[in-house]
């Protein structure tokens, strides 16, 4: 870990895997479905990811990080119109 590597130490705990955090019944919030998707640049469609590529090798790169369908899901509320502005008292 890189922890490790830069103190010479453990770390103090280790971060939970989405397996560990939903049989904790920890929330999710549900973020991105309130944000607006971005076109991404042309050249990214080319990429592959972590996944595909381990799939390719015939690995199966980080299998701490099972798929998991979150059951305690949290809605963001949209932000409450007349806040203070800056330089308005």
């Amino acid at each position: 870990m890189v922890w490790r590597q830069i103190t010479g130490e453990e770390p103090p705990t280790v971060p939970p895997t989405a397996v560990g955090y939903t049989r904790a019944g920890l929330p999710r919030f549900d973020w991105y479905a309130e944000q607006p998707a971005l076109n991404g640049a042309e050249w990214l469609k080319g990429l592959s990811s972590v996944h595909q590529l381990g799939k390719e090798k015939g690995e199966v790169p980080q299998p701490e990080n099972a798929l998991v369908v979150p059951e305690n899901v949290v809605p963001l509320r949209q932000p409450r119109r007349g806040f203070v502005r800056e330089g308005e008292f």
